[in-house]
């Protein structure tokens, strides 16, 4: 993911605040702060790439605190440790694999029991 680089020679439309409402594109009408919270990437993108997109230092600030918390959660997502939906099919997972792990100790104890003719 690019990080938020500053260049304000290559931005000359209006400096948007993190309560500004983005005026163009797919997240018209939403907040900076909104567009960060669940993608943070399109404001690095668009900071990066659009010669009338720009961001205050503060605005710029928060976003790339919410692009570091961003890559922290996905982090954790990957690596099984997410909160939340991720986390339980973890969970699950890990019960059912111990459960199948017991079930079959059981079966090969009852085999053994069986082929050598002693109570389990």
């Amino acid at each position: 993911m690019a990080e938020v680089k500053h260049t304000p020679s290559a931005h000359t439309g209006k400096l948007l605040g993190w309560n500004d409402a983005i005026p163009f594109g797919k997240f018209k009408g939403l907040l900076v702060r909104e567009v960060a919270q669940f993608n943070p990437q399109y404001l690095a993108w668009a900071v990066n790439n659009l010669e009338h997109f720009n961001l205050t230092d503060e605005a710029r600030k928060l976003g790339q605190r919410e692009l570091n918390n961003h890559r922290e959660q996905s982090m954790q997502r990957q690596n099984g440790w997410a909160y939340g939906f991720g986390a339980s099919v973890k969970t699950a997972a890990d019960k059912w694999r111990s459960r199948m792990v017991h079930l079959e100790m059981q079966a090969r104890a009852a085999a053994i029991s069986r082929a050598t003719g002693s109570p389990q």
